[in-house]
C-alpha cells in the first residue's frame, strides 16, 4: 500500500472499491466442519437471513461427527465438559465420553481475523460469512497498516480538500487527520460525531476497529475512545462532511436497502442525526439548501413530511435563493422534485430475519394514486399568483427544463390524467372543447418552426387557450394583385377553432402531422400517435418560438454581413427589442453571463468594453474579405447580446464560433499589430481586446477538455496571446522582485509560507538517479517540481526535473531560462544587473555565487511558461495554483528562495512543501560534501 501524501490519495483509500456491480443479492458462507475443508457455498441473502443468525465462537472448535460445534467447559473443580454452540443457547454441558467423535478444529487466522461474521442455523451449523455483506461487493472493512499514513502524520496532517458547493464554486475547507499507531480491520463505514466549538473542527468522521464495533457510544469521543479509532477526520462543516462521504461512500451505495446490515445502518442513522433538524427547518436558509443540495438518496426519509419540501420549492420558484444567497437555484429544484417524487412513492418497512428486525425500503403499489396526487400539487400550489407548473416553466432553462417537462411528462403518463377515455377520466373533464385527439400541426422548413396553433396560458389558472385553424375542404374566391390588375382565383376555405384545455388534459397527436415536434416523447414505441399532457404544447410552443427568432438572427447576420455593412446590422439589432416584450429565453445559460470579463453581475447583461468595441470598428475596413466579415459578424452578435439581455445557446455558440474564426485566421493578428505599431491603440488595450476575445472564443467548445498535459498553441492569435500575457506578468514579477531586497526580508517571508521537510528515502534515490543522465552531474544539486494545478475544477499535475548548472539538460530535463529574454522583459540594462538579481553565498565554501543556473529556477521559468498557455487555452479565471512541492537535495539558498516566494506572491499559492535531505539537529544539506557525510554517496 503506497503512503497517503495528498487529500486524492486519502479519498482513494477510503472510498468503495469499484465493481461492476453491488451484487446485492447473494452472500458467500464457508461452512465450518469436522474435515475443516471449508467449503465454499452461495446463498441468497433474503434466504440467508431467514436461516441463520449470528454468533460468537472462540478460533478453537471441537466438531462432533454430525458437524455440531462444542466449546471446552471447565469447572472449579479442575473437571473439564463440553458445551454445545447452539442455535437457541443450549446451557447444558456435555461429558467428552457422551459425544461421539470430537475433533479439534482451529479456524485459520485469514477467516477468524479478517473480516468474517460467523452465523449458526437450527441445525446448529456453523458458517463462516464475509462481513455480512453480498457477494461481488467490496469488502465493509479496510485492512489498516500505520506506515500508510505515516509522511501526513508527520508532515502533512491538515490537507485542503475540494469540491463543489451549492453556489457552483469550487469550495476549499481543511481538513484534519489523525490516525493510529496500531494495525487492524477498521469499519469502512465511519460514525459521524459533532464535537468542538463553532469555528473550530466541528464534526468528526471515526473509522473504528472492527474488533472494538462494541465500544462505540453515542456520546462525543473522548480522547480515551481514540485508540478504538484507527483514522479520525475533523471538518469545519456539515457540507464538507457530505460532500466527502458523496466521494467515498454514498457514490457507490445508493440506496436505502444498501444500509441494512448492523454496522451500516447505524453509520447511516449517525449522519441522519446530524443533518435532520436543518432539513426540517422552515424556508430555505442557506445551510438548509446547501445539505438538500449535498444530500444522497438514501437519507431522502429524513425529511418530516412532504408539505415543508413543496413549501422549499414554492421558495425556490420565486427566486428568493437566488436572488438573495446567490444560490444558483434551478439544480435545487430538480434535486426538490426528484426527493418529493422519491417520498411519494417508496415507503419503509420493518422485517424480522432471526434476531434482527431491519428497516427495508420498498417501492408502492398503486402507482396512478400516487402520481395523480404528486401532479396535483404543481397545479394547486401557487408562487406569484402562478401556478407551480407555470411558473417552474417558464423559470427553468436549457438542459433543467428539458429535465423538468420529460420528469413530468413521465409521471403523467402513469396518472389517471393520462386516461383518454371521457367516462372513465374522472380528474380531467373531455369535452367537444378538450379533444383528445387535436388537429395540431407542426414542422420545420428552412430551419424556422411552424404550426397551425395560437397557445396562450398566462399561468393564472388551470385553462390553457388554444386555438387551431384547419382546411375546411371547401372553395373560397380570393382577389390577389398581379401588376396593373387583380386577379379571382380559388383557395381552399380555412377555419380557426378555439379549444381550451387543461394543463394535464390528454392530447394525442398524430406523428405524421407532426415531423419535427421539438419535445420528443421518450420511450414512445407507438409510431403513429404520441400522448402527451396539455402543457406540452405550451412548453414546445415557447421552444419553437425562441428557435425561431434566433434563426431569424442568423439569417438576418448573413444578409446585411454581406450586403448592408456594419451601421445598418446596428440598426437592425434594435429591432430585437420588440421580440422581448413578455418572453423570456428557453435557452439562456449561466455559462457565458459568467465567462466574459465585463458582465454586469446584477442583471447578466453582457456588455463589452467600449474598447473592444472600437477595436473591432478600426477593423472593418477588411470587409470584403473574410476576416472583414467576420469581424461584422462578431460585432453584430455583441449587439443581438446586449439587446436581448440574456446569454442564449444561439448566440453564445454564434459568438464562441466567429471567435474562433477570428482567432485562426492568420491576417487578424497581424492587423491588430499594425493598429498598435501604428499607434491607433495601446499594448495595454490590446492584451484587454485579446482577453475578452479568447473568453469568448473558449466557448466554443462546450467541454474543453482538461488534459493532465500542457496545451499546444497552433494559432498566430494564441501565440500573440500568449506573448502578452508573459508580458504582463513579467510587470507582476519584476514589481515583487524589487521588494525582496534584502535577505532579512526573504527569511522572515520564507518562513511564513514554507518550512523544509524531509525526504524520503524512496525520493532521495529518485533524486541521485538523475545525476546518472549526465557524467558532469556527479556533484550536482538534482531537483523534481510538481505543480498542482486547478483547471476548471479538474486536478492537473505538472512535473519539472532539473540538474543544477550550465548545459546540464537531458532528455526529460528542463533547460536553463533564456537570459537575454529576461534581460528584455524586465527593462534592465544588462546581463551584469540580471545578475545580481540570482546572487546568494555558497555555505560549503563562503563564496558568493550567481545561482542562475540553479534547478530551481530552471524550473520555475519553464513552469512559468507553461501557465501561461494554460492561461491561454483555459482563462486565467479558470485556473488555481493550489500547491507546489519541491523535493530537492540540497536545501534552496536565500536566490531559490527569492524566486518561490515571487511566484507564491503572483500566483497565490496556498501551501508550498519544500523536501530537502536532512542532516540533523534542525538542518539541512547544503552541498555535495554534506551528503558524503551522511554515506549517502
Amino acid at each position: 500500500m503506497k503512503k497517503i501524501i495528498d487529500i486524492e490519495d486519502l479519498l482513494e483509500y477510503l472510498k468503495i472499491p469499484e465493481f461492476k456491480e453491488k451484487g446485492s443479492q447473494e452472500v458467500i458462507l464457508k461452512k465450518i466442519t469436522q474435515q475443516a475443508l471449508f467449503e465454499e457455498e452461495v446463498m441468497q441473502i433474503r434466504a440467508f437471513q431467514q436461516v441463520y443468525k449470528e454468533v460468537s465462537i472462540p478460533q478453537i472448535l471441537y466438531i462432533g461427527a454430525n458437524n455440531v460445534a462444542y466449546t471446552i467447559h471447565a469447572f472449579s473443580s479442575g473437571e473439564i465438559f463440553y458445551k454445545n454452540i447452539s442455535y437457541d443457547k443450549d446451557e447444558r454441558v456435555f461429558d467428552k465420553e457422551d459425544l461421539a467423535s470430537l475433533k479439534e478444529v482451529k479456524i485459520p487466522d485469514e477467516l477468524y481475523k479478517e473480516g468474517y461474521e460467523f452465523y449458526i442455523n437450527e441445525e446448529n451449523h456453523l458458517v463462516a460469512v464475509v462481513s455480512n455483506t453480498y457477494a461481488s461487493s467490496s469488502n465493509d472493512y479496510i485492512s489498516y497498516k500505520p506506515s500508510t499514513f505515516s509522511y501526513i502524520k508527520e508532515f502533512t496532517p491538515i490537507v485542503t480538500y475540494h469540491y463543489t458547493n451549492v453556489y457552483g464554486t469550487s469550495a476549499n475547507e481543511k481538513i484534519k487527520i489523525e490516525s493510529e499507531n496500531t494495525g487492524g480491520l477498521l469499519h469502512r463505514f465511519p460514525i459521524l460525531s459533532r464535537s468542538g466549538a463553532r469555528g473550530e473542527y466541528t464534526y468528526q468522521l471515526s473509522y473504528y476497529y472492527k474488533k472494538d464495533s462494541n465500544e462505540v457510544r453515542r456520546a462525543v469521543p473522548a480522547e480515551e475512545d481514540y485508540p478504538f479509532m484507527g483514522i479520525r477526520i475533523h471538518f469545519k462543516e456539515l457540507t464538507t462532511v457530505l460532500s466527502f462521504l458523496n466521494q467515498t461512500i454514498f457514490y457507490y451505495y445508493d440506496e436505502f436497502n444498501d444500509y441494512s446490515s448492523k454496522w451500516r445502518s447505524y453509520f447511516l442513522v449517525e449522519v441522519a442525526a446530524h443533518i435532520v433538524g436543518i432539513l426540517n427547518r422552515s424556508g430555505a436558509d442557506g445551510k438548509k439548501v446547501a445539505l438538500i443540495y449535498h444530500l444522497s438518496q438514501p437519507l431522502y426519509d429524513r425529511f418530516k413530511g412532504n408539505a415543508s419540501l413543496w413549501n422549499t420549492l414554492e421558495i425556490l420558484a420565486k427566486g428568493y435563493v437566488r436572488n438573495n444567497l446567490s444560490i444558483n437555484e434551478e439544480d435545487l429544484i430538480l434535486k426538490l422534485l426528484k426527493i418529493i417524487y422519491h417520498r411519494y412513492t417508496h415507503k419503509q418497512i420493518e422485517e424480522t430475519f432471526g434476531n434482527r428486525t431491519i428497516k427495508t425500503e420498498k417501492e408502492k403499489q398503486h402507482i396512478a394514486g400516487i402520481n395523480n396526487e404528486f401532479i396535483t400539487n404543481l397545479i394547486t400550489r401557487k408562487v406569484d399568483g402562478k401556478l407551480l407548473l407555470y411558473k417552474l416553466v417558464k423559470g427553468l432553462d436549457g438542459e433543467q427544463f428539458q429535465t423538468y417537462v420529460y420528469f413530468i411528462w413521465k409521471i403523467w403518463k402513469s396518472s389517471s390524467y393520462a386516461d383518454i377515455n371521457p367516462e372513465t377520466n374522472k380528474l380531467i373533464n373531455i369535452t367537444e372543447k378538450s379533444p383528445v385527439l387535436l388537429d395540431y400541426r407542426s414542422d420545420k422548413k428552412l430551419g424556422f418552426y411552424t404550426d397551425n396553433a395560437n397557445i396562450n396560458w398566462e399561468g393564472k389558472n388551470s385553462l390553457m387557450d388554444i386555438s387551431v385553424i384547419i382546411k375546411t375542404g371547401e372553395l373560397e374566391e380570393k382577389e390577389i394583385e398581379r401588376e396593373d390588375t387583380t386577379q379571382k382565383i380559388l383557395v381552399e376555405k380555412k377555419e380557426k377553432i378555439a379549444y381550451q384545455y387543461h394543463p394535464f388534459s390528454p392530447v394525442v397527436l398524430v406523428n405524421s402531422e407532426n415531423p419535427k415536434f421539438i419535445l420528443k416523447e421518450e420511450e414512445n414505441s407507438n409510431t403513429l400517435f404520441t400522448k402527451l399532457p396539455a402543457f406540452i404544447l405550451f412548453a414546445n410552443n415557447e421552444t419553437a418560438f425562441w428557435q425561431n427568432v434566433l434563426k431569424g438572427a442568423e439569417y438576418t447576420v448573413d444578409i446585411l454581413s454581406t450586403i448592408s455593412g456594419v451601421g445598418n446590422i446596428l440598426k437592425a439589432g434594435r429591432l430585437v427589442n420588440l421580440l422581448k416584450n413578455g418572453k423570456t429565453l428557453f435557452f439562456k445559460t449561466k455559462q457565458l453571463t459568467t465567462a466574459i470579463t465585463a458582465v454586469t453581475a446584477a442583471t447578466g447583461l453582457i456588455e463589452t468594453s467600449a474598447a473592444t468595441v472600437n477595436i473591432l470598428f478600426k477593423l472593418t475596413g477588411f470587409e470584403d474579405t473574410e476576416l472583414g466579415k467576420a469581424i461584422t459578424k462578431y460585432l453584430f452578435y455583441l449587439e443581438m447580446l446586449s439587446l436581448a439581455g440574456e446569454a442564449t445557446v444561439f448566440l453564445k455558440d454564434k459568438l464562441s464560433k466567429t471567435a474562433k474564426e477570428l482567432v485562426e485566421n492568420p491576417k487578424f493578428t497581424k492587423s491588430l499589430d499594425d493598429l498598435v505599431r501604428n499607434e491607433k491603440i495601446s499594448e495595454l488595450e490590446e492584451f484587454k481586446f485579446y482577453e475578452e476575445l479568447f473568453t469568448v472564443y473558449r466557448q466554443y467548445i462546450e467541454d474543453l477538455k482538461v488534459l493532465g498535459i500542457v496545451p499546444k498553441l497552433t494559432h498566430a492569435a494564441e501565440k500573440a496571446f500568449l506573448r502578452r500575457l508573459k508580458q504582463v506578468f513579467y510587470k507582476q514579477y519584476k514589481s515583487v522582485l524589487l521588494k525582496l531586497n534584502s535577505d532579512v526580508v526573504i527569511i522572515e517571508k520564507w518562513n511564513s509560507i514554507a518550512l523544509s521537510k524531509p525526504l524520503l528515502k524512496s525520493e532521495i534515490e529518485e533524486l541521485l538517479d538523475l545525476r546518472k543522465l549526465k557524467k558532469s552531474a556527479f556533484n550536482k544539486n538534482t531537483a523534481i517540481l510538481e505543480v498542482d494545478l486547478l483547471v476548471q475544477g479538474k486536478k492537473v499535475t505538472l512535473k519539472y526535473k532539473a540538474i543544477a548548472g550550465k548545459g546540464q539538460s537531458a532528455e526529460g530535463l528542463v533547460k536553463s531560462a533564456n537570459q537575454e529574454d529576461l534581460i528584455r522583459q524586465l527593462e534592465l540594462k544588462d546581463r551584469n544587473e540580471l545578475d545580481s538579481h540570482f546572487q546568494a553565498i555558497d555555505k560549503q565554501t563562503g563564496d558568493f555565487k550567481n545561482r542562475f543556473q540553479d534547478s530551481e529556477v530552471k524550473m520555475l521559468d519553464t513552469f512559468d511558461e507553461d501557465l501561461s498557455v494554460f492561461h491561454v487555452t483555459y482563462g486565467k479565471e479558470n485556473i488555481q495554483v493550489t500547491n507546489m512541492i519541491l523535493n530537492t537535495l540540497y536545501e534552496p539558498c536565500i536566490s531559490c528562495k527569492k524566486q518561490i516566494i515571487i511566484r507564491q506572491e503572483i500566483y497565490d499559492i496556498k501551501d508550498i512543501d519544500v523536501r530537502a535531505v536532512y542532516l540533523g539537529k534542525g538542518e539541512f544539506v547544503q552541498g555535495n560534501n554534506d551528503l558524503k557525510k551522511l554515506g549517502i554517496i
